[in-house]
């Protein structure tokens, strides 16, 4: 991955990191002052806990999302089971948007949601130039 991409990336996850409610009102984050978890498997981007305190893996995908995400995400949330020794772990694929395969697969699991961001760019007038 390019260094932009993985600057995009980490500013949607810090922004998300900030502002959890904006998937779920009752979300609140595992650590207060670090976005992503080491793990045995890798590094998760967000450990939250939802409303019934239960742990929710956030994995957050630049563009479209592919059915290997899914892989990486089911890995990560063996890992927080184990490390946290409980059997309820979610987890949330934020992307772009999802190819189909991911789709398919996770429309049997119901303890995976899969959530859509939207990049929006505004521009404003800093100086222009004189005639």
């Amino acid at each position: 991955m390019s260094d932009s991409r993985k600057l995009y990336e980490k500013e949607i996850e810090n922004h998300l990191f900030n502002n959890l409610s904006e998937l779920e009102d009752e979300f609140e984050r595992f650590s207060k002052n670090s976005t992503q978890k080491s793990v045995e498997s890798g590094v998760l981007d967000i450990l939250a806990r939802d409303d019934t305190d239960a742990p929710t893996v956030i994995e957050i995908k630049l563009g479209k999302a592919k059915h290997d995400s899914l892989g990486q995400i089911l890995a990560y949330i063996a890992d927080i089971e184990q490390e946290l020794n409980t059997e309820t772990v979610f987890g949330i694929i934020v992307a772009e948007s999802f190819n189909k395969k991911l789709e398919h697969a996770v429309s049997g699991l119901w303890y995976i949601d899969l959530y859509e961001y939207e990049l929006n760019f505004e521009f404003e007038k800093y100086r222009s130039r004189e005639l």
